[in-house]
């Protein structure tokens, strides 16, 4: 045999090998320990536990005020980890709830110091607007909200699967249109209409159409130090809005709401199911419900990037499935949509909206999202 034939079957076995390896990681379930001793806030019970709350002794009904949509990994969960009740043969240790803003969490740093006597790391789930760092040295934690300028070697993005369920069912893939179809259903924070004085509400819709909505006025106030709103997704939201209903090739669907979190869920789903495009940008963290909702629908995300970071970055190639903006592009907001969709026919179209879709399955629905966790732990 030559040298080179040799050389191909080593190349070859070696990557057999590699493979062979990363299946049996990927099979191989990770040994969890949790203590119920901090469990003091039921409706916060990690996700990660809950196809073990009745090995727990805990009702899932009781501590779940939506456990429909995680009825899938519910199911599968046993399938990645197994609970033990030692703690020195455990892989990692779990806080039992997930880490709170506003409330004590001195049960987690008890069960984290007890921990890391024992050498072990613990994970944790941030699912709140923050993005303060723990104050635990042995921890990875999950989180909602993050800055990708300031992250933490231990922390990583998670997706959020509040209200995701009632997204689970078959919607039909969109034809393709000439004008890309825009939709927003959501509150930008600059009513007027409840209001009653004349003048403060003239000065308050000056003050939106002229200082904030206007992207070069509000960039020429920044640089002068003038803040016009500390409400930065309020700023990003209306100017991405006035700029879209200003431009003639999109079609827009925009439901504006006159207070945070008006009107039905039906109203807001149905929004989106009669939309291609969803504009999808922070919030009062920086991160974004709608960014997963609107991929659970089979929808495309427009995403406006304010220094975020999404999960599992270094394996999902974000730009593919989103028409990216960049928060200093904004104003190039149309061309980018218009060139996004002038890439795809009626069956590319179709099949995007599908790869949305599937993405969110695999990926970032909680059994997605909990399948995948190995990769980080």
């Amino acid at each position: 045999m030559s040298g080179f034939g040799e050389k191909r079957i080593l190349s070859l076995s070696a990557t057999l090998a590699a493979y062979i390896h990363a299946v049996m990681e990927r099979i191989k379930k990770l040994n969890l320990y949790t203590d119920l001793k901090s469990f003091n806030r039921p409706k916060d019970l990690a996700l990660i536990l809950h196809p073990f709350a009745k090995d727990l002794g805990v009702s899932l009904e009781a501590v779940s005020y939506d456990n429909k949509w995680d009825e899938d990994f519910h199911m599968k969960g046993k399938n990645y980890f197994n609970i033990t009740s030692s703690l020195e043969r455990c892989d990692y240790v779990v806080a039992p709830v997930h880490w709170h803003e506003r409330e004590s969490n001195e049960g987690i740093l008890q069960l984290a110091q007890e921990a890391e006597r024992m050498e072990k790391k613990m994970i944790i789930f941030f699912c709140y607007d923050s993005t303060e760092p723990l104050p635990v040295k042995n921890a990875v934690v999950f989180r909602h909200s993050l800055y990708k300028s300031q992250k933490q070697q231990n922390e990583f993005a998670m997706p959020s699967f509040a209200a995701t369920h009632t997204l689970q069912k078959e919607v039909a893939r969109r034809g393709k249109g000439i004008k890309p179809v825009v939709g927003f259903c959501g509150y930008l924070g600059g009513s007027t209409k409840h209001i009653k004085n004349p003048l403060e509400k003239g000065l308050k819709g000056l003050r939106e159409k002229y200082l904030i909505s206007n992207i070069r006025v509000n960039r020429l106030l920044q640089q002068m130090g003038i803040t016009v709103s500390r409400n930065q997704a309020y700023i990003l939201r209306s100017q991405a809005i006035r700029l879209l209903e200003k431009a003639r090739s999109i079609q827009t669907n925009f439901l504006i709401r006159d207070r945070f979190c008006g009107g039905s869920r039906e109203e807001y789903v149905k929004n989106m199911e009669d939309s291609d495009y969803i504009l999808c940008m922070r919030g009062a963290g920086n991160f974004s419900f709608r960014f997963y909702e609107t991929l659970a629908l089979g929808r495309i995300p427009i995403f406006i990037n304010t220094d975020c970071c999404l999960p599992f970055e270094e394996y999902i190639s974000w730009k593919d499935y989103c028409v990216w903006v960049e928060e200093d592009e904004l104003d190039q907001l149309e061309n980018k949509i218009l060139e996004f969709h002038e890439r795809l026919d009626e069956r590319a179209f179709k099949e995007k909206q599908q790869a949305c879709y599937q993405l969110w399955k695999e990926w970032l629905s909680p059994n997605g999202f909990y399948s995948n966790l190995y990769r980080y732990l």
